[in-house]
């Protein structure tokens, strides 16, 4: 006995929806089912476009950190064997560190809260451009 059983579903979108990407295509002049296609890679695009930024700005940050963190090191060292009173006069570079940090923080507080819609566009683009079709018609 075979007991696999398959499921369809269909989602009807509406008469106002339609009629919405009806009147929207009438505008541009083209027809509906050219339109759709063209928000789905848009939003594609924008969830990888801002995926790769927060990732780009993430790298600066870290390896700017790195190379902070390495220097200082190195100035205290040379510093603390030529002249012990300058030794405390370091805090230029510590201000750099901890400004590196909060931005560092902020990034990853900004890059957590995107991730639903980074993954969103990327994942299910097609319910990002319904969402901006039905905007680009109320305007």
């Amino acid at each position: 006995m075979d007991s696999t059983k398959v499921y369809a579903a269909t989602v009807d979108l509406g008469n106002n929806v339609s009629s919405l990407l009806q009147k929207l295509a009438d505008k541009i002049g083209i027809t509906v089912d050219k339109i759709f296609p063209y928000y789905v890679k848009q939003a594609k695009i924008e969830g990888y476009t801002i995926l790769i930024t927060v990732l780009t700005i993430f790298t600066l940050l870290i390896t700017t950190e790195i190379i902070l963190r390495t220097k200082n090191r190195k100035f205290r060292a040379k510093i603390k064997q030529e002249d012990r009173y300058l030794y405390r006069d370091t805090s230029i570079l510590e201000g750099f560190e901890i400004a590196n940090v909060i931005c560092l923080a902020v990034i990853v507080i900004v890059g957590v809260i995107s991730i639903q819609y980074i993954f969103g566009h990327i994942a299910n683009p097609e319910y990002y451009a319904m969402q901006n079709l039905i905007g680009s018609v109320h305007y």
